[in-house]
């Protein structure tokens, strides 16, 4: 092989001084930071206490350092040092947590070297603080309570009264173990009294022992301990509820508008022509009308859970229930969209409780019976209590000329699982639905770190309307971006997105349009947090550009063409570059050398 060489490929003869050497061999700038995170401490008020030790390794930086603790308990914190020195050296800083009140306090640190701001980096103190000379204290009132006694299916219920004083954060309470005792509350404020009821709700006859822990920062944990004694229950084992098969195709309806308004609550639903199906099990739908605290107090709509108070624990049983619509004539409705709303309470991340949309047909009387593709319905944490709206096309799908909707429910029936659903506004062949429009489909801009950006104007139509838009927040980092309205008329309007946070790189969230009987609309939102001067926002992409000064005069307007091509023609300076495409505007702020 040509062009190798186990010899060197550069010598260096006789340097003048050391540092020729230095420069000619240096490494890339670094800079290293241990730990990356701390756990939380504790202190006393009035008194300094070491919180931890952060070591700096920095390797040819080109200038100085800096750290400073930020955010709303910074003065609680305190450094030995803050800057580190140009070049390559290691350095120790001690954190000093310094209380001045009771209570959990939070900082971060932010270490920045300017002139290499890709390098920055940031480090949370969590700490909490207790006062010597008046501890955090906890007390039960009455200390001992009476045995508990009722028989399987019934509940008996004692309250005791709880206060708190001088915690640093809230205290919480959990049973030892789960099983027949339950807690009205598992959280309790700070210096106040709360009246806590516990229920005894036996599911077999026996004798029952257990503990409520009460625990919480700076506390030791206290326990009182309960008992209960059950007996056999006299309550008839319940029938199986709803309906029968078959399905009946006989008289297929081209339009449908279910609103579940004669329902009763709590009780099996039945409504003409549809099926409400034990398909598993003995539980069906059943009606429902939300209670006066909700927010759609007084809504009735048809509900499914597979929790039941009187399956005792390691008795549940696995359940299905199907809520089936009337027969829809496909082949001669003038709409073929399928709508509902629905909503999830109780919901829990990575949750077994599954609700599933069906497409069923009758093929020699036997049921074809699919999940709907192409859509999720809500099923984690954060979409509990938020009604969701679906408009389904299906137009040019491969569906029989009589058909039905199914509302699949599969769970496990006990008191583990208490997943709840609600279903409403059932529709299929409306011509007269209400439609939301946004001017962009999606949203990005840059942000610099610590200061508030806003995003430009995004205009949202609304047709056949008969409720506001109501606009919110959604997705992982929703805490770090506001909304300039959350409501706007019928006829639609505009809003704009602000943003702030300290932490460096992309920040993703949401914002969801929803207004009654219109499908709701979700729009991306992607903010590239960065520090003074960095310009990794910017796409490399063809657009629309239009080129602003600091003070938000426009300097230039170039049609389909990059940021890199319209930076070449830019005087030394900061300027504000904003790239518009058919969906989308990106605004970043660049700094040209």
């Amino acid at each position: 092989m040509t062009g190798l060489s186990t010899s060197a490929s550069a010598v260096i003869v006789a340097p003048r001084k050391a540092e020729d050497i230095t420069s000619a061999v240096a490494s890339e700038p670094s800079l290293t930071v241990t730990p990356s995170k701390f756990e939380m401490a504790a202190g006393l008020v009035g008194k300094s206490s070491e919180f931890g030790t952060v070591h700096i390794s920095a390797v040819n930086m080109p200038a100085a350092t800096n750290l400073e603790i930020i955010g709303k308990n910074r003065d609680m914190f305190e450094l030995s040092a803050t800057s580190v020195p140009a070049g390559t050296n290691e350095t120790d800083i001690v954190i000093t947590y310094k209380p001045t009140a009771i209570g959990k306090h939070e900082g971060r640190l932010f270490i920045d070297c300017p002139e290499m701001p890709l390098l920055s980096q940031s480090i949370t103190l969590s700490a909490y603080a207790i006062d010597e000379q008046n501890p955090p204290t906890v007390t039960v009132s009455p200390e001992t309570l009476p045995m508990f006694e009722a028989k399987v299916g019934e509940r008996q219920e004692q309250t005791i009264s709880i206060t708190t004083a001088n915690l640093p954060d809230y205290a919480y309470m959990k049973l030892k173990e789960s099983g027949s005792f339950l807690l009205s509350t598992t959280m309790l404020m700070k210096d106040a009294t709360a009246n806590v009821k516990v229920t005894f709700a036996p599911k077999e006859a026996g004798e029952y022992e257990n503990e409520i822990e009460i625990y919480g920062l700076g506390l030791d944990t206290l326990r009182v301990k309960i008992n209960g004694k059950a007996g056999e229950s006299t309550e008839p084992e319940p029938e199986k509820e709803g309906d029968e098969l078959p399905l009946d195709a006989s008289s297929p309806m081209k339009l449908v508008n279910e609103h579940f308004d004669n329902v009763t609550k709590n009780k099996p639903l039945s409504i003409e022509g549809w099926k409400n199906l034990a398909i598993v099990g003995k539980r069906a739908w059943w009606g429902y009308e939300l209670p006066d605290e909700d927010e759609s107090a007084g809504e009735k709509v048809a509900k499914v859970t597979p929790y039941d108070s009187n399956v005792a624990e390691g008795k549940e049983t696995t359940c299905e229930m199907m809520l089936v619509t009337p027969p829809l004539d496909f082949k001669n409705s003038e709409s073929k969209m399928f709508t509902f709303r629905v909503r999830g309470d109780y919901l829990a991340d990575n949750q077994t409780d599954l609700l599933e949309l069906c497409y069923i047909d009758l093929a020699e009387g036997d049921m074809f019976v699919a999940p709907v593709e192409g859509f999720a319905m809500p099923n984690t944490e954060d979409q509990s209590g938020e009604w969701q709206e679906y408009h389904i096309d299906l137009t040019g799908q491969n569906i029989a000329d009589v058909f039905f909707m199914g509302f699949r429910f599969k769970s496990t029936r006990g008191r583990t699982n208490s997943a709840t659903y609600y279903i409403d506004d059932v529709s299929y062949g409306r011509t007269d639905l209400a439609v939301i429009r946004p001017s962009l489909t999606q949203l990005a801009f840059t942000a610099t770190a610590g200061k508030d950006a806003v995003s430009d104007e995004i205009t949202v139509t609304g047709n056949n309307l008969a409720e506001p838009i109501k606009l919110s927040l959604g997705g992982p980092n929703k805490s770090r971006f506001k909304l300039s309205t959350t409501q706007l008329p019928v006829t639609g309007g505009s809003f704009m997105v602000s943003f702030n946070s300290d932490e460096i790189g992309v920040h993703e969230a949401y914002v969801k349009l929803s207004s009654r009987g219109a499908a709701d609309i979700y729009v991306p939102i992607s903010v590239n947090n960065t520090v003074a001067g960095c310009i990794d926002g910017i796409s490399v992409e063809q657009c629309d550009i239009e080129v602003y000064d600091l003070n938000g005069r426009k300097i230039a307007k170039h049609k389909m063409t990059t940021a890199e091509k319209v930076k070449e023609n830019l005087p030394t300076g900061i300027y504000v570059i904003k790239q518009i495409s058919e969906n989308s505007i990106n605004v970043s702020k660049i700094k040209i050398k």
